[in-house]
């Protein structure tokens, strides 16, 4: 029974880390590139809290959205600076 109790809390916790990345990937794929911990733990429906318990920091988390959807989030960039002429460095500064 306890094993059953752990398989369930991991698959919770990885459940809740996919919903987070989720959540990141969204803002980027909108062009908005300055969200915070929060705002990624609202739009998954969780908890600040939650966020920083599966995460640690914001770092960590950017990390680890990169990893999974560098590809991605490089191809709105580009998008971005081809179709509505703005910078590189407008987005890295500013978020948009």
């Amino acid at each position: 029974m306890s094993d059953d109790i752990s398989d369930g809390r991991l698959a919770k916790r990885v459940g809740n880390r996919r919903r987070m990345i989720q959540a990141g990937l969204y803002f980027a794929q909108k062009g908005e590139f300055r969200f915070s911990a929060n705002d990624v733990a609202k739009r998954a429906g969780m908890c600040r809290r939650s966020f920083f318990e599966i995460f640690e920091t914001m770092d960590g988390f950017v990390d680890e959205l990169l990893s999974e959807h560098e590809a991605t989030i490089q191809a709105t960039i580009t998008a971005q600076v081809r179709e509505e002429g703005k910078s590189i460095a407008r987005l890295v500064l500013l978020g948009h």
